[in-house]
């Protein structure tokens, strides 16, 4: 009787990122145990605020506390975990970072440490490198239009300008089999950048029993896309595209495959905390605009957000203490999330071109709100509070 061929190995780096750690859970139930998952991070799993199900996921999985950014440590990362297979699916998820880095950091992470890993990726014999991207510097057409694939982008800031340097750079390295999601504004168990201020934010002000003064416009377009959806998409697109490839030997070259992630949400500031009102008891919000009930001016918007910032950790700082609460997680707006440049992205291209399916299309719900709260209640990471039906 012939052997049975064992399951290909898989590498994820950056695996206790926001989408590492659910892309690390979707492989676990999707492979299951007789696929050898090998997980890199910078972080210590148990630093890593893990919910229940991630923890439970990462007992299945080769963890490795790793710095990516010391070459030395690559051909370890690499290695294969059989003799005569090395890893066939390499998933990059390690260009995450905080806004307040210096650059040197963003160079690090999103160009050098990618261009190392993927150089490796090629060199070991891996059939599709995954990365995730972004959409947010896309620019956005005065009409609102959604932008697919093909749509300009704007270097504004550090997070933009390197993503678009780690997209550039990574399409250079020959050989490649490179496969780039551009993520809309992320939402979800476990997001907390945007998606954790927006709702302390509104937990804040529902105790406080104050309007809350958004320092957006009410009707700025934010396409969203919820973080199991990227994590689902990653994995499908993994199978998908060596499936691809295979039927395209000695037709084509390589050639980079993106792919826009955004839900068909159409979200607004306005609905975001239309929402929250039904989960939040008491909430109420009013959106900035200038005396002269125009869109406030980049300056004048930039002062808003750090005022913003400042009241709500402290609002935040003060609720944790009363309530003996000691949490990590804190509220803080980003400035690209407080600009007005709508995020009108055009997620569908996924859905035409490969049969994916988003299973969190609409948006989200008061439910969606509710789930991320208790979670972080039950980590003991929230102080607890009744929340709407």
């Amino acid at each position: 009787m012939p052997s049975m061929k064992r399951p290909s190995p898989i590498l994820v780096l950056g695996g206790l990122s926001h989408v590492g750690r659910h892309l690390v859970e979707g492989l676990v139930k999707a492979f299951g145990k007789e696929t050898h998952i090998r997980v890199i991070d910078r972080q210590l799993t148990e630093h890593a605020l893990l919910s229940a199900a991630h923890v439970a996921a990462f007992t299945n999985v080769e963890y490795i506390q790793a710095n990516l950014g010391h070459p030395s440590v690559l051909e370890k990362i690499f290695a294969p975990p059989a003799l005569d297979q090395s890893f066939e699916r390499v998933f990059y998820c390690a260009a995450d970072i905080s806004y307040w880095e210096v650059e040197a950091v963003f160079q690090q992470r999103f160009v050098t440490d990618a261009v190392a890993c993927a150089s490796q990726a090629v060199a070991t014999g891996c059939k599709v490198f995954l990365t995730v991207s972004s959409s947010m510097p896309y620019i956005t057409p005065a009409s609102g239009a959604l932008v697919d694939e093909g749509g300009r982008m704007e270097q504004y800031n550090y997070r933009s300008t390197y993503m678009v340097r780690m997209e550039e750079a990574l399409r250079e390295v020959p050989n490649l089999p490179l496969v780039i999601v551009r993520p809309a504004v992320l939402w979800g168990p476990d997001e907390r950048r945007f998606w954790i201020a927006v709702l302390i934010a509104c937990d804040l002000f529902s105790r406080a029993g104050v309007a809350y003064e958004a320092p957006v416009g009410a009707k700025v377009n934010y396409s969203t896309v919820h973080v199991r959806d990227v994590a689902r998409a990653l994995i499908h697109l993994s199978t998908w595209y060596i499936q691809r490839r295979a039927e395209q030997i000695g037709v084509i070259p390589f050639s980079p495959v993106i792919f826009n992630l955004a839900d068909n949400g159409h979200t607004t500031p306005k609905h975001v905390f239309r929402t929250a009102s039904k989960v939040f008891p008491g909430l109420k919000a009013s959106f900035i605009e200038n005396s002269a009930n125009a869109p406030l001016s980049p300056q004048e918007l930039e002062e808003n957000c750090d005022h913003v910032n400042e009241m709500l950790l402290e609002g935040w700082l003060g609720l944790l203490q009363s309530t003996g609460i000691k949490s990590p997680v804190t509220p803080f707006f980003e400035k690209e999330y407080c600009s007005l440049r709508p995020y009108s992205v055009d997620g569908r291209a996924i859905i035409r071109e490969t049969g994916f399916q988003y299973h969190y299309d609409q948006g989200f719900t008061p439910q969606d709100m509710k789930e991320v709260v208790q979670q972080n209640i039950n980590q003991g990471l929230w102080p607890p509070r009744e929340l709407s039906e």
